[in-house]
């Protein structure tokens, strides 16, 4: 026989372990280099802990739930970081090589 999951009792912790997860892989801060300020979510911290584009854009659809203030934090640290050559193509940072590209990575 089939268990049947009851939704509703479990969507709270889902929601808790949601929650903390984003919490918990939020980095907020400027980089020493030239103080240019970055908030982005860590994707995977122990595989990638850099910001990526279509990362973000997941983020801060999943913090649009819980913290709206975080989600715009995220969102326009992002756009307002891209530096020209992005804007102009449409391009964006994650689809640039680390070697050629570094400027954004935390921004």
């Amino acid at each position: 026989m089939v268990e049947v999951l009851d939704i509703a009792a479990v969507l709270p912790r889902i929601r808790f372990e949601c929650q903390e997860t984003l919490r918990r892989n939020w980095r907020e801060g400027a980089r020493r280099s030239d103080g240019v300020r970055f908030a982005y979510t860590r994707p995977s911290p122990s595989h990638y802990p850099f910001q990526w584009y279509w990362d973000s854009c997941f983020s801060v659809m999943v913090w649009r739930r819980f913290d709206p203030t975080r989600a715009r934090l995220e969102s326009h640290r992002k756009v307002r970081n891209l530096d020209d050559r992005a804007r102009r193509s449409g391009q964006s940072d994650y689809q640039l090589s680390p070697a050629a590209y570094t400027v954004s990575w935390h921004s």
